[in-house]
């Protein structure tokens, strides 16, 4: 996997509940975690939140009454505190979310019932948006409607998340031997291997001495935490993973292989190398309080639907396929999933068949797969996508995949697709026309490189672009900013094609800038005073700031804030003695460059 941008972990900056990283390989914005989960906010308004009971026409026949629950997660990110910490480190600096792949979320409580106590899947789409979906009895559902309506719902959510980074490098070497090092674990775990991270914190946070490891030279007392951090990276590399905690807490476990697993030897780890390495992020959230919130005002029927489907055939099997994917999907023409079940002769002689399109937002269908009776309900599902450009169009299909069950849940990764997410916050929109190219190199490497433009408005802030797998291999964006009337352009890239989320935060113009100002001044010289003032900000005392400048001080700095990415700069002038003319302001400066007074 390649490492250059993602997370450095030896860089981790707190802010507002979150982290920032600075990419590996220095290269990009600065990466901030989320802080919160919350259900997304649906096209129409109110929450992507939907309860759906499902009943055939005769209570008889199948299928059996069950009950559907279906909400959207968007992640959030203080992105405006983040850049204040980001600008105190390095002058221009940029922050972007941190984008999410996989995880799961739990629901719990003391009364939560046995079908609603299981880790759901979070399939991420590149928008910071993760679909939920998950059946559920008829039971549950009505304990679910009467909290919506007011009742007590002791029910609480945790999200386990697990973020992907580079593990701090240190001058050093580690050399243990691997069965010593899990048999003292094991006496900080249960009886199951298992503990908490921050007890694996805890271990590797001990005097070296009393620690099972040698470490090659002297250890500096500011590494001491950055050690025991490269440790447990190490570690849980290689000898164990992060799980969710068993006791339905907060806080993240992990799970390590029983010493007796490994005989005793010497394993030497060189800590200077670059490690891929994962940590955990577990947040916790109600999922049910925007809905409760709406029904407040508009009634149960606002996010709960009943459904009557028709009678099924005895052994029919009718499946839900759920997908969490971009709405916005250009060059898509269709999209979907076959579902083939072979043949089992005698009792059926021909395989069944069914396929289900999905179309956006909704993205799921319900289909019928006939099934003999008592046939177990198993299949093999192929996803499908058609594709159309310049070219003409084509069909591609993703790889055979065996599935049970009659809830089929896909993400974007089970499609046989690159899709890139690119999205702008209204915040740009409002003041910028954002448009996005995506160029990537022609079928075969022969020609020009293909072009794709597009612009991101109000009305349409979000496109994914799908490309057939692979496709995205050597592919670049390039974002253009330009103010109403053109009067300031501002661009990003070419950056490597991937998903990206535009906002004021993505241009190192915005937001809080630093500048150095110096003279040169002779020894016994008189003080300097120059005054700075922010580039479109009016003159005033309130506006202006003053920096003095003497032979033993010559140097100085000075902040300000930039509201608007297309007027990122300042103006000087030096102040006069009093009952004299001010001096006129100067051009407007780079923040980005030292201001020298000669």
């Amino acid at each position: 996997m390649e490492l250059h941008g993602l997370p450095d972990f030896a860089t981790a900056l707190a802010t507002e509940g979150a982290q920032l990283f600075a990419p590996y390989g220095e290269q990009g914005p600065m990466l901030l975690t989320p802080g919160a989960l919350a259900v997304a906010e649906a096209e129409a308004g109110g929450p992507d939140f939907l309860l759906e009971t499902v009943r055939g026409r005769t209570p008889l026949l199948p299928p059996r009454p069950y009950a559907a629950l279906d909400f959207r997660l968007r992640a959030s990110y203080a992105l405006a505190e983040a850049l204040a910490v980001a600008r105190q480190q390095i002058v221009g600096a940029r922050v972007a979310p941190l984008a999410l792949s996989g995880g799961a979320l739990r629901l719990g409580g003391g009364a939560v019932p046995n079908d609603l106590r299981r880790r759901i899947p979070l399939a991420w789409n590149g928008l910071g948006l993760a679909r939920c979906a998950l059946r559920i009895s008829i039971e549950t559902a009505g304990l679910l409607i009467e909290g919506l309506r007011g009742a007590v719902l002791p029910i609480h959510a945790y999200a386990d998340l697990v973020i992907i980074g580079v593990a701090p490098r240190l001058p050093h070497t580690v050399s243990f031997d691997p069965h010593a090092l899990l048999v003292a674990l094991a006496a900080a775990a249960d009886s199951e291997g298992r503990m908490a991270y921050s007890a694996l914190g805890a271990f590797f946070q001990r005097e070296l001495g009393a620690l099972p490891v040698s470490v090659g030279g002297a250890v500096a007392q500011d590494e001491r935490t950055l050690l025991a951090e490269s440790l447990i990276d190490h570690t849980l590399q290689r000898f164990g993973q992060i799980i969710a905690p068993p006791d339905d807490g907060a806080e993240p476990w992990v799970a390590l292989a029983p010493g007796a697993s490994l005989g005793a030897g010497r394993f030497t780890w060189d800590l200077a190398e670059p490690l891929l390495a994962s940590r955990p992020l577990t947040l916790r959230l109600d999922p049910f309080a925007a809905a409760r919130a709406v029904v407040d005002r508009r009634g149960i029927e606002a996010v709960t639907r009943a459904t009557v489907v028709p009678s099924l055939p005895s052994g029919a099997l009718a499946v839900m396929v759920t997908a969490n994917l971009p709405a916005e999907r250009e060059g898509v023409t269709a999209l979907g999933v076959n579902l083939c079940a072979p043949a089992r002769p005698p009792q059926r002689p021909q395989a069944a068949l069914a396929t289900a399109l999905l179309e956006p937002p909704a993205d799921s269908a319900r289909v019928t797969l006939r099934l003999s009776p008592r046939e177990p309900a198993a299949y093999t599902y192929t996803t499908f996508a058609v594709l159309a450009d310049a070219g003409g169009a084509e069909e591609v299909r993703g790889e055979p995949t065996e599935h049970t069950g009659d809830l089929l849940e896909l993400g974007g990764e089970q499609f046989p697709l690159d899709s890139i997410a690119v999205s702008a916050e209204p915040a740009l929109l409002e003041r910028a026309l954002v448009r996005c190219t995506r160029r990537r190199p022609a079928a075969g490497g022969a020609g020009a490189p293909l072009e794709y433009s597009f612009a991101l408005t109000l009305e349409r802030p979000v496109r994914s672009l799908a490309l057939p797998r692979g496709a995205a291999a050597g592919a670049s964006l390039t974002v253009d900013a330009e103010e109403p009337g053109g009067a300031g352009r501002l661009r990003l890239g070419p950056l490597p094609a991937g998903d990206l989320c535009i906002d004021r935060f993505s241009f190192r113009e915005y937001g809080p800038q630093r500048v150095m100002v110096e003279a040169a001044l002779a020894p016994g010289a008189p003080s300097l005073l120059v005054e700075l003032l922010p580039e479109g900000a009016p003159e005033t005392p309130k506006a202006i700031g003053i920096v003095q400048l003497r032979p033993e001080r010559p140097r100085q700095e000075w902040g300000y804030f930039a509201p608007s990415p297309f007027a990122p700069g300042y103006r000087y002038r030096l102040r006069r003695p009093t009952g004299e003319p001010p001096e006129p302001w100067s051009a407007a400066r780079s923040p980005f460059e030292p201001l020298l007074i000669a």
